[in-house]
């Protein structure tokens, strides 16, 4: 893990989605520290109890979960680009497009021979 940090206050813990990198949010940073929020990567390692989660992409799914099993650390949530979802009746990756155009980078990843070819 990479830890990035700004200001002071209210601490915003920061998840980026995937394949983006803390690097996505380094505007972000400045303009929450600005704003008198603490912007910091990893709670425990910094002993701070509470802290708004805030996720684009994949790590917006990462901030609703979290939110939602620990509530006593995450009393709110900022969610960028993936709106929240109660589980439905088919898996989300069946309604996904997969053709010779267009394919999502969740169906991409879940073939096992990606990771081993040359793509």
């Amino acid at each position: 893990m990479h830890v990035a940090e700004q200001g002071a206050g209210l601490t915003v813990l920061l998840c980026h989605g995937f394949p983006e990198l803390w690097y996505s949010w380094r505007h972000q940073l400045s303009a929450l520290a600005a704003a008198g929020f603490h912007a910091v990567g990893l709670l425990d390692a910094l002993g701070i109890a509470q802290a708004v989660i805030a996720g684009h992409d994949w790590g917006a799914t990462v901030a609703w979960l979290a939110a939602q099993l620990r509530p006593d650390r995450f009393p709110a949530v900022i969610a960028l680009s993936v709106p929240h979802r109660p589980r439905g009746a088919v898996r989300p990756t069946s309604v996904m497009p997969h053709t010779d155009e267009a394919i999502w980078y969740q169906l991409y990843f879940q073939e096992p021979e990606w990771v081993f070819s040359s793509r």
